[in-house]
């Protein structure tokens, strides 16, 4: 991936690692699918070439990096349930716990250990605590780094004893190629995607991919029957109840788009001229039936609840159903 935007920062954290000056502890945030967890990677392999670069041992260091089996790396996310098939909800306190070996034990390679933990969004409470009492703690040449969508997520405790570096959007161009090298058709609108999320390739992806399945058509058709519970709604509902919490992110992600735009509608305010036909015409069709008041206590109602529906795993189905309510509800 290209970093364009963000080279800045890449300079400053790869010219830290290399003179061992980074804060024991930093958080990199930013929106879902900048690409934060390739940046870092991108990052580490080039310092270490820096650092070994009259190491015969040197060339199988982007290898190991890119497989997760470098000795002097370790990438913490969520793990795979083999149950379910899914992965869990939360970065887990034993995901952690199996640190300590890696942070105490002597290094083979004259080079920096890093810790980077992917999406640091999903540390539970148990384990945000036993990573604090890491960062409470530095051991020299050690490094965290912490990769967040939504940083106010994080434990207080947490943020202040990390520097914070925020990860920007990618330019237009960066987002395209981008796009071409996911393998993404150059038919499409790049425009709109870049306008609706913000440049976000990995949000992209969902949003085509639910776009595939029918999802945004079924949601908007649902709105424009202008009834809060009806039997489509309900197979609707349970339908969005099985998405696992990065795929329901995503559907929230889309509602919120579309609500802020029929607001826009309403108030006379433009709207992007790169939002695709089709869908500007749902748009307008929905502003017709559903009032400005209607979408604010929708984005209210997402804005109060949403967080402590993924915190404590509560019914995605009732959370939806609770939407369509508010959506025609007359008080």
């Amino acid at each position: 991936m290209s970093f364009e935007s963000n080279h800045l920062l890449f300079n400053k954290i790869k010219k830290k690692l290399i003179s061992s000056t980074l804060p024991s502890g930093i958080i990199i945030y930013g929106d879902k699918g900048f690409g934060k967890s390739n940046f870092v990677k991108l990052c580490i392999k080039e310092t270490f070439e820096e650092l070994i670069k009259f190491n015969k041992n040197n060339l199988n260091n982007n290898n190991l990096i890119d497989n997760d089996t470098h000795p002097n790396v370790i990438i913490l996310k969520k793990e795979l349930n083999e149950k379910t098939g899914k992965t869990y909800e939360n970065i887990n306190i034993d995901q952690i716990r199996s640190l300590k070996d890696f942070i105490y034990k002597a290094s083979i390679l004259p080079l920096p250990k890093l810790i980077i933990i992917d999406k640091a969004d999903y540390l539970n409470i148990n384990s945000s605590n036993a990573i604090l009492k890491f960062l409470e703690e530095p051991k020299t040449n050690t490094f965290f780094i912490l990769l967040s969508d939504q940083i106010n997520k994080l434990l207080p405790t947490i943020l202040s004893r990390c520097i914070k570096f925020k990860f920007k959007p990618p330019t237009f161009n960066e987002f395209t190629n981008n796009l071409l090298k996911n393998n993404i058709s150059n038919k499409l609108d790049f425009k709109f995607l870049y306008q609706l999320t913000n440049g976000s390739v990995g949000l992209s992806k969902r949003y085509l991919n639910f776009k595939n399945e029918n999802l945004f058509n079924n949601l908007l058709n649902l709105c424009l029957m202008k009834k809060s519970l009806n039997k489509e709604i309900l197979e609707f509902s349970e339908s969005i109840k099985k998405f696992d919490n990065e795929e329901f992110e995503t559907f929230i992600f889309f509602l919120q788009f579309v609500f802020l735009n029929i607001i826009k509608i309403h108030n006379d305010i433009d709207i992007d001229k790169n939002i695709d036909s089709d869908f500007f015409n749902k748009l307008k069709s929905l502003s017709v039936y559903i009032n400005s008041i209607s979408c604010i206590k929708i984005l209210e109602y997402i804005s109060v609840n949403y967080n402590n529906l993924i915190i404590y795993n509560l019914d995605k189905k009732i959370f939806i159903l609770n939407l369509f309510n508010k959506l025609y509800s007359t008080k």
